[in-house]
């Protein structure tokens, strides 16, 4: 996912599609005015364009352009770079604007001794093309309108994108990178380290996802209840949060059976439950949330109004700078040989019903796409002996540790985390504890983690 406000474009508008002896090619360019607070240009931060072949198999023929900033907090730096893989898919960096000049950004720069590369991969952002859809434009047409404009729809889809990796790892001089991907950024760094193994120093993946091991899990009815049920866990071992809120799922079910005697819809409850667990700290008010709810409580829910709406204005803030069609097209090349209706009822037929009316099936227009060209290897399981941090919330409800557990024992060096009382969303949130974490990694990545701050980041009890 993505964070913040957005970054205005640099001033990139040369024709898209260099001709081909420009593949591969950095070129520096001027970075966006006003730079966001904490970066000085030419200083701290530095900005351009790369350049790649559109099918990375025809390395002579259509190119295209991905917008890339560096930041640079030390004097002397490594030649290993951390690399920000955005999530989404059809996120950027832009949204991180807010964030890049403090400690998530320069900050991360300065502690590890090493650049920080944040790009916007193929189709996205200020990449161009990139694959957006315009305001009320249906899905079909908008994607019939970026095939006639020339976009191989094909093209837009993780191999690809971990193959412009390693163009710009090669483009910028890097020996080895540190991959840090986040939501589907830890599909993209995947990716990555089984196709270019010997290009990745060590790989942190945050809000983990898989696709061999999560099809129909992600934001699912499943991924709910199994949130839930941590924060349910964490409440009772709690004795302030057991105290205020002695059962939270009587609560839950209590309001869900209310509902279904009056005749009403649950989707409205399962939304903000939903909303809670997909926002950094938010799951700490489920229990609050549900006793307000249960008892009708006025003066508490009103009190939780401006936690939702944070929530709600964030949620919406990613969503309207997505690129649509990259979207689209990563989930369908990506996803769509395995999510199946058979999958998604084998994954989510034991969760609430409530959840599963509120959260239905996604549709996927995949049929509407040109054929893929993904290898099977995409979708499989893979083996891997890179150094691989691996950070989950313990209340995400969009990528739920169960991923993290299930790719583990793949990773013969992997190190599992999972920090209490926090969704989908940490380092870029301020999560200190995790954020010294990825920093010691960084440092000695075959040194196994000190996660004694955990102890301190326990289920937060305060109420608004």
């Amino acid at each position: 996912m993505a964070l913040g406000t957005s970054i205005l474009a640099c001033d990139r508008d040369g024709a898209v599609g260099p001709t081909p002896d420009e593949s591969g090619r950095f070129v520096a360019s001027a970075c966006p005015k006003p730079l966001p607070p904490g970066l000085t240009e030419g200083t701290t931060v530095r900005c351009g364009t790369l350049t790649v072949p559109e099918n990375h198999a025809v390395p002579n023929g259509k190119t295209i352009q991905l917008s890339v900033l560096i930041l640079k907090g030390t004097t002397t730096v490594t030649k290993d770079p951390i690399v920000h893989l955005q999530g989404g898919p059809g996120g950027n960096y832009g949204n991180y604007a807010s964030v890049l000049g403090g400690e998530f950004g320069l900050g991360t720069s300065r502690a590890t001794g090493r650049e920080v590369v944040f790009f916007d991969q193929r189709g996205t952002g200020e990449s161009k093309p990139s694959l957006t859809c315009k305001d009320n434009e249906d899905i079909p047409a908008c994607l019939r309108r970026l095939q006639a404009a020339g976009s191989d729809l094909a093209a837009y889809n993780s191999e690809e994108s971990a193959r412009d990796v390693e163009t710009l790892r090669k483009a910028l001089g890097y020996e080895k990178l540190n991959l840090y991907g986040q939501s589907y950024g830890t599909v993209l760094a995947q990716t990555v380290m089984r196709l270019f193994p010997s290009s990745v120093r060590t790989a942190m993946l945050e809000g983990v996802s898989s696709i061999p091991f999560d099809a129909q899990l992600p934001s699912s009815p499943k991924a709910l209840e199994s949130a839930l049920g941590r924060v349910f866990e964490e409440c009772a071992a709690d004795a302030a949060c057991r105290a205020a809120y002695p059962s939270p799922a009587r609560d839950l079910d209590d309001i869900v059976r209310a509902a279904a005697t009056a005749g009403e819809d649950p989707s409205g409850i399962v939304r903000v439950l939903t909303a809670l667990t997909q926002f950094a700290q938010g799951a700490s008010y489920v229990p609050y949330a549900l006793r307000a709810l249960a008892t009708g409580d006025q003066q508490k829910l009103a009190a939780l109004v401006p936690v939702l709406e944070q929530a709600e204005d964030y949620e919406t803030a990613v969503q309207q700078t997505l690129a649509l069609g990259a979207l689209i097209a990563v989930n369908c090349y990506d996803y769509g040989p395995l999510a199946t209706t058979a999958r998604w009822n084998a994954v989510n037929g034991g969760a609430r019903p409530a959840f599963r009316t509120a959260i239905p099936e996604p549709p996927l227009p995949c049929a509407l796409l040109p054929t893929s060209r993904v290898s099977e290897a995409h979708r499989s399981p893979f083996a891997s002996s890179i150094p691989t941090l691996l950070i989950s919330g313990s209340h995400d409800s969009n990528t739920p540790k169960e991923t993290a557990d299930a790719l583990a024992p793949s990773l013969s060096k992997a190190y599992k985390v999972v920090v209490p009382g926090w969704g989908h969303v940490l380092l870029a949130f301020g999560e200190t504890c995790s954020t010294n974490i990825f920093r010691e990694f960084i440092r000695d990545p075959a040194r196994v983690p000190n996660t004694s701050c955990l102890a301190a980041t326990k289920f937060p009890t305060t109420i608004p």
